[in-house]
């Protein structure tokens, strides 16, 4: 996971690295330890996305 800050305070791009194969992917979307190191705290855990 990516985090790009930007020169006025406030929004920060998250991207999510993919992996995936033939069967499908999953990506991480989510985790709160880097959003607290990288962001701000946050109040859910994590978040994952498959299809």
């Amino acid at each position: 996971m990516s985090f790009q800050h930007f020169t006025i305070s406030g929004p920060v791009l998250v991207e999510p690295r993919r992996i995936g194969d033939s069967r499908g992917w999953f990506s991480e979307t989510f985790r709160a330890d880097l959003f607290d190191a990288n962001v701000e705290p946050v109040t859910f855990v994590q978040h994952n996305q498959s299809m």
